[in-house]
């Protein structure tokens, strides 16, 4: 049920009820328009409360007096000759965006609300309900996640793939690995334009693009070179989904709905993909892989549905746009605050993706060395495990970033992260459910750092600046995204191949090393800004970026 806050003059002052329903419930002599619902359930949480009178008796607004609920927010009173405009928020959000109007004297009458616009009647403020934080971030999570149901496919029946087309490991990684490429080829362009137009137009076309693309895989594909080029074309869509969805978001919210929502948002990353190994490994024993990628690209074409009827549409306001060129990002470069993030993220892209590449060949290898007993295991269902274990690692992190700093937190996982590769890679031989364990912790771990890099960066990102600035951190991150299956699956062919236990260790070693490199990026680039030293709870918030890009402090890649 809508929130409806009613603002009515009568005697001499102005009160304002919040309450739910389609009405408003009379106060003092003014008429109540609509009806109320449940209205005995809402009668014992009633609140009203006094305006103060800055401008007579024709000022509409004011700033309320103290006793408002915590989870409100003064509202603002802005003056433009004879128009009024009053803005109630919660959570730091616009609850209602106000139309303009000319109030009638003797009194103001409640709000008369029509979906998609503005009614005024009479001595009627119009508004307009913007969906809760809740609900928009939802429905935006929900895209995010069919939007990635493509994204570890080919991972997850590699096995079947070097079989049937007879590839070497270097040629799964470059598959694999395209993907991301595909990705950071326009992912710059796309993300930077969210400065300049509503990222909702750019998050639909790019969500249709992917979805074709993984229907061309299951047609078309019969090879390295065509299944190359359909990969590559998914992660184009990818770029204008991912980033964008999280742009289109956060200009949605302020304050703290911004910071608490978006984590939620980037968990969708790693739902997606868990979703993905499930998919593939559920429908390609039943239908084959060709219906695996089918029912992909049906999950993006899914994706551009749910924004389109589920996200309004929010035009940059005039003035808004930076006036830099499109593809100037010098300053984003020259932006210690946030470059020392954004290159450590680019360290864990790296080691992450890699990882989620090669896990169910490495399962494979493991079972493969069991007794014959020990095997017949799902190693997509295991890898898609995995992936959702990491989920909560990044709400860890991202607490805990918030309370002892950024660099702090991040330094520490890395650290973790790079022996855990190397034990992970030399558990090969050990008894299996060790081998999951393993695998397992190796993907929770390297996860804890994810949220915090991205609230680094984000934070650090300059008023003007913030798409530009998620342009860069997601051009260098799924490049490196793209550079980690293909490093892995060099070495492997280099120490020979996926059938030895020593190429494994090397593996490991290889995807470890993006942990070692993004520890030294962020201790060595990233300022100890209040947010990443870690000075309580309240220093998340971004030093050198106002309000309209605050700290978006993250819970998942």
């Amino acid at each position: 049920m809508a929130e409806v806050a009613c603002l009515i003059r009568h005697d001499e002052k102005d009160e304002i009820e919040l309450m739910h329903g389609r009405g408003c419930r009379e106060i003092g002599p003014a008429v109540p328009v609509g009806r109320v619902r449940h209205q005995n359930e809402y009668q014992a949480e009633r609140r009203t409360h006094r305006i103060d009178q800055d401008h007579g008796d024709d000022a509409v607004g004011g700033n309320l007096h103290q006793g408002v609920p915590a989870r409100m927010h003064p509202c603002r009173k802005q003056d433009e000759g004879d128009d009024r405009r009053v803005e109630l928020q919660e959570d730091a959000r616009t609850l209602w965006q106000p139309c303009q109007s000319r109030p009638t004297w003797p009194r103001l009458e409640a709000a008369s609300i029509a979906a998609g616009g503005c009614r005024d009647a009479g001595g009627r403020l119009a508004l307009i309900p913007v969906s809760s934080t809740f609900q928009l971030t939802t429905v935006i999570l929900l895209a995010n996640v069919a939007s990635m149901a493509g994204s570890s496919i080919f991972a997850a029946l590699a096995p079947v793939f070097a079989e049937a087309w007879q590839l070497t490991n270097t040629e799964i990684g470059w598959i694999t690995g395209m993907y991301y490429g595909g990705y950071a080829t326009v992912v710059a362009v796309l993300v930077a334009l969210t400065d300049r137009v509503d990222a909702r137009g750019i998050h639909i076309a790019s969500a249709v693009i992917g979805g074709l693309a993984f229907i061309a895989f299951a047609w078309l594909a019969g090879g390295f070179w065509s299944a190359l080029v359909c990969h590559a074309v998914a992660g184009i869509g990818l770029a204008g989904t991912y980033m964008p969805g999280l742009k289109m978001l956060t200009d949605r919210l302020d304050g703290q709905a911004k910071l608490r929502a978006v984590p939620y948002y980037t968990q969708g990353f790693s739902l997606g993909i868990a979703l993905s190994f499930f998919l593939g490994g559920l429908i390609e024993p039943l239908a084959g892989w060709r219906m695996a990628f089918f029912v992909a690209g049906c999950g993006n074409l899914l994706c551009a549905l749910l924004v389109i009827f589920g996200v309004a549409a929010k035009p940059v306001p005039a003035g808004a746009a930076p006036s830099r060129n499109l593809l100037d990002f010098r300053p984003v470069l020259k932006n210690r605050a946030a470059m020392g993030f954004t290159l450590g993220y680019a360290g864990h892209s790296y080691e992450l993706m890699a990882i989620r590449g090669w896990l169910v060949v490495f399962l494979g290898f493991a079972e493969s060395l069991q007794p014959e007993g020990s095997r017949g295991w799902n190693l997509t269902t295991i890898a898609a495990i995995a992936v959702i274990a990491g989920m909560p690692a990044t709400i860890i992190g991202a607490e805990l970033s918030l309370k002892h700093g950024r660099k702090r937190v991040v330094s520490w996982v890395m650290a973790i992260t790079v022996v855990v590769a190397l034990a992970t890679g030399a558990s090969a031989s050990l008894p299996f459910m060790l081998v999951i364990a393993f695998a397992i912790a190796y993907n929770v771990i390297v996860m804890g750092d994810s949220a915090a890099l991205t609230a680094g960066a984000v934070a650090g990102a300059r008023p003007g600046e913030q798409g530009a600035t998620l342009a860069v951190h997601s051009l260098l991150g799924f490049a490196a995204s793209f550079a980690g299956p293909l490093a892995v699956g060099a070495a492997l062919d280099a120490m020979g191949g996926t059938a030895n236990g020593t190429a494994w260790v090397c593996a490991f070693a290889v995807m470890g090393a993006g942990s070692a490199a993004g520890l030294l990026f962020v201790r060595w680039v990233a300022p100890s800004a209040p947010g990443n030293s870690g000075r309580g709870p309240n220093s998340a918030a971004p030093a050198p970026a106002p309000s309209d890009e605050p700290d978006r402090q993250r819970r998942g890649t």
